[in-house]
């Protein structure tokens, strides 16, 4: 579940309706959505609307890895480190205009 509080403390949850959702690192990305990392999943990078649509990214590098930060860089664009077996391995980037 994620949630959203207005400056008017309005409270609106948004249930994570992939299965197996492991939800790591979020961030506010420059196309004014939310962007998760599910480590639950092959779909690894999520998408949420300020309504609460998700599109979910499916992993762009090796199956077994596992997703850990997520950020939005100064070049618009939104990046993600990969690892595999806890060790760092992979940093990678995906376009919010996706």
């Amino acid at each position: 579940m994620i949630g959203r509080i207005t400056p008017s403390v309005t409270i609106t949850e948004f249930p994570i309706s992939s299965t197996g959702v492991d939800l790591g690192s979020i961030t506010a990305g420059p196309d004014g959505n939310l962007w998760f990392t599910d480590d639950g999943s092959e779909s690894a990078i999520v998408r949420m609307t300020s309504s609460g649509t998700i599109t979910e990214f499916a992993k762009p590098n090796d199956y077994f890895s596992g997703v850990g930060g997520i950020t939005a860089g100064p070049d618009g664009n939104i990046w993600f480190t990969e690892s595999l077996d806890g060790v760092p391995g992979k940093i990678g980037r995906i376009s919010p205009r996706q």
